[in-house]
């Protein structure tokens, strides 16, 4: 699957997940979850589908339940699709 087709298939929830790590950071499920507002379950789900495609790894060193992205998650959004794919609105519209 080419960066394009890859950014195209990410879900609303898998892409609140990798912005979330994007930064750099490593995260746990719990905190990918605070920080996503998803449910711990949901963000599990994500994980596990993202760690799959090769866009998540375990984290490193003394955080081994944690997840970080991937280089092939860093190539995807030096990509113009994968910018736009990621740039997803995180916050509620008040009605």
């Amino acid at each position: 699957m080419s960066r394009s087709e890859l950014a195209q298939s990410l879900t609303v929830r898998e892409t609140h997940v990798l912005r979330a790590l994007l930064p750099g950071s490593q995260l746990t499920v719990e905190q990918i979850a605070r920080a996503t507002c998803l449910s711990k379950h949901t963000v599990r789900r994500a994980v596990r589908i993202l760690h799959s495609a090769g866009l998540l790894i375990d984290g490193v060193g003394l955080r081994r339940a944690a997840w970080q992205v991937s280089p092939l998650s860093l190539g995807l959004v030096a990509t113009p699709r994968g910018r736009t794919a990621l740039d997803v609105r995180t916050d509620r519209p008040t009605s």
